[in-house]
């Protein structure tokens, strides 16, 4: 929740350029673990929200997910 009250507002560019984003800013990413999906998550929400991604191509390209498998 921390990570959400801290990303109040983004801009095109904050989408376009990832490194520079506010998604990726310390200081609002800091609650996060570095494998933490939450930041990409927002990324391809806002990128669907302009029109940069479809529907049907995000579906296609799946879900993220990360595997942890034991002994």
């Amino acid at each position: 929740m921390q990570y959400a009250s801290r990303l109040t507002r983004m801009t095109e560019m904050d989408v376009i350029d990832f490194s520079d984003s506010v998604v990726n800013r310390r200081g609002v990413r800091d609650p996060l673990t570095p494998t933490c999906l939450c930041p990409m998550g927002v990324i391809y929400a806002a990128s669907m929200e302009l029109g940069m991604l479809t529907e049907r191509i995000a579906k296609r390209a799946g879900s993220d997910l990360i595997e942890f498998t034991g002994p």
